[in-house]
């Protein structure tokens, strides 16, 4: 608020300030005006405080991951090797996959690729694949039924040197590019044999 500071001592002598003439005729001193910031202050503070206890925290995001029951036996389905695609998480966001089995004992040895989580990266390749495979099948029902039997399925493996930010990435990407069947499963030593014969994930 603004204070009006006047002093006293009548308009006789002039003592630094400025005499103005009044409607009488007498002199009367200038007043000189002083902001006072005091109430700008604490608005200020009302105001913070207002909002910080207003505002709402950011909560973790989580993603539903669907696990098989205990209650009734698993039952295995088996899936062409033309549908399996094995996608490797290795470090510094690298990925590696393939598709088919990796069998050298009979002499299944597949071609591993690499690729990250850029846009044209990994999303593309599943993308691919998953066209791929639906065209191979014969699949072409606009209203996807059955979708998941005909689809991809992909089978993510963490590796060691991987990080947990990885995991939430390909789980991103399985719900952007809508591929249903994927599963979670442990690196195989053969898996990781291929890794060092193509000198990758070192």
């Amino acid at each position: 608020m603004a204070e009006m500071n006047t002093g006293s001592g009548g308009g006789h002598k002039k003592k630094g300030g400025k005499f103005i003439l009044t409607e009488g005729g007498s002199r009367a001193k200038k007043v000189s005006t002083r902001v006072d910031m005091t109430p700008m202050v604490d608005l200020g503070f009302l105001l913070i405080t207002f909002f910080i206890f207003t505002t709402t925290m950011s909560k973790p995001a989580s993603m539903e991951v669907n696990k098989p029951s205990t209650e009734k036996p698993i039952e295995k389905n088996e899936v062409k090797e033309s549908r399996t695609m094995t996608v490797l998480l290795g470090k510094d966001n690298q990925i590696f996959y393939f598709m088919g089995i990796n069998d050298p004992d009979h002499k299944k040895i597949p071609q591993i690729n690499i690729t990250d989580f850029s846009e044209y990266g990994m999303r593309k390749a599943l993308m691919e694949k998953d066209k791929e495979v639906r065209a191979a099948s014969g699949y072409s029902d606009p209203n996807m039924t059955d979708y998941a039997k005909n689809g991809v399925v992909v089978i993510i493996k963490p590796c060691d040197n991987s990080v947990y930010k990885n995991i939430v990435d390909i789980l991103d990407e399985m719900k952007v590019t809508g591929i249903k069947s994927f599963a979670w499963a442990e690196v195989a030593p053969v898996d990781l044999t291929l890794l060092e014969k193509s000198n990758l994930n070192k």
